[in-house]
This record gives structure tokens, sequence and C-alpha cells, in this order.
């Protein structure tokens, strides 16, 4: 299987709401879905691009039967509202996001990243 270069992808965020992204990961030659027994995933949103201060994290739960290749990442509320807020409304604040798995012998490989724009949240629920 081609190991596949980081995806630079567009993600926007409101400060203080829930966000569900769903995963499908597919060998690049065959696209067959790729077995995912034994990998864990990491999501973090830092305020630096080169590894800054963890601002929030979301969880990655792989689906019942890994074979299928999904995986689902959820940042909740509690750790969208730790993002920073909008204090202008012409300038939004940035966090920087990366989606790493490891593998069951311990290879580190990055998939997905992301500059992205925070929008400010009025109402808190």
């Amino acid at each position: 299987m081609a190991e596949p270069l980081p995806a630079k992808v567009t993600r926007k965020l409101w400060r203080g709401d829930t966000r569900v992204w769903t995963h499908v990961f597919t060998d690049t030659e065959t696209g067959d879905p790729i077995d995912l027994t034994g990998y864990a995933f990491l999501s973090q949103f830092r305020d630096d691009l080169d590894r800054g201060t963890v601002i929030a994290t979301a969880t990655c739960v792989i689906d019942a039967d890994p074979t299928t290749g999904v995986m689902v990442e959820t940042l909740t509320a509690a750790q969208a509202d730790l993002l920073p807020g909008q204090t202008d409304p012409d300038e939004k604040p940035v966090v920087y996001w990366d989606l790493q798995s490891t593998d069951g012998d311990g290879a580190v490989q990055t998939w997905q990243y992301a500059r992205v724009p925070v929008s400010g949240d009025a109402s808190d629920a």
C-alpha cells in the first residue's frame, strides 16, 4: 500500500459547538478500506503549527468493525469552548489541527492537517 502524504483540508469551527467528522480510510491504490485493527488516532488543536500548546482535543473512535476503515472524530462542546474567542468581527482567531494515527507496529502517520479559523459564539449553552 502506498503511504499517502497528509491532505490539507478545510475546517471551520464555532467556539463552543460540537462537531463530528466521519473518516473513511482507504488504500490509495486499490480503494479498499484500510483495516484499522490496532490503530489509535490523535486529533489535537494547537496555538502554533510547530507543536504549540494543545488547546483542545477531539476523541477518535474506530468503528466496531475495524475492517471497514471507518473512524469517527468528535470535538465536544466542552473542548470547543476552549478554543480562542473572536474579539474582532473582521478577524477570526486561528488554531492548527492535524489527525495522526499510530498503527499496531508503532508507525506514526499524519493523515490530514488544517489551519482552522474559529468563529465566536455569542450564546453560551
